[in-house]
């Protein structure tokens, strides 16, 4: 389970990617919202949006599944177009939360995970996953602390549970990062082998 900067400071819900819910009404038979706007592609996004993807699609002959069926998401290339170095700052700037009332509900959430799945015998591995340096180095410190802080208190509060902070990790170089804080395909391997590594050993 990932459980990244932003993983206690927001819900889906209450973000500026509230319409991704209407993924998981239509694709995933999750009644997360009863809203009409969320149970229709057309209604979840603007009309120019929705006109974009159309000419996108049927004239510019764009694919729009950009997922793999293993899960990965995949990006024609390996880096963005802007250096990785440049991305850092205001990707950090835009996942930091002016308030924090989400915190405790959704710490509440994730004892109630923890709780739920030590009854059904699951085990449970929380990662903290790796970023590029330009973004760890404006990341907002209280914030980042909760975030480590609740990862290390499920660890010591349920058996069930591990936590594997891999944010600083530095066999991640330049060549492994998309852009500051998404891993390309190489990047992505490597994450895979690590944990792949570390739940072997428990």
């Amino acid at each position: 389970m990932r459980l990244s900067f932003t993983t206690l400071h927001e819900q889906l819900k209450t973000g500026s990617e509230a319409w991704r819910l209407k993924d998981y009404n239509l694709y995933y038979n999750l009644n997360v919202s009863n809203a009409l706007k969320y149970k229709s592609e057309i209604l979840s996004v603007k009309l120019k949006n929705n006109l974009s993807r159309l000419k996108n699609y049927y004239i510019n002959n764009e694919k729009m599944i950009t997922v793999e069926q293993s899960g990965w998401a995949y990006f024609d290339q390996d880096q963005a177009d802007v250096a990785v170095q440049l991305l850092g700052f205001d990707a950090a700037k835009r996942h930091t939360i002016k308030e924090y009332a989400l915190v405790s509900e959704n710490l509440e959430f994730l004892d109630k995970i923890m709780k739920l799945c030590n009854n059904e015998g699951i085990k449970v591995l929380l990662v903290t996953l790796p970023a590029h340096q330009s973004y760890i180095d404006n990341l907002e410190p209280n914030q980042l602390d909760q975030v480590t802080s609740a990862g290390k208190r499920m660890k010591q509060h349920y058996d069930n549970c591990e936590y594997l902070n891999l944010l600083n990790d530095d066999s991640f170089q330049d060549e492994d990062f998309y852009d500051a804080d998404h891993l390309n395909r190489k990047g992505a391997k490597k994450l895979t082998i690590l944990i792949d590594a570390f739940i072997s050993k428990l």
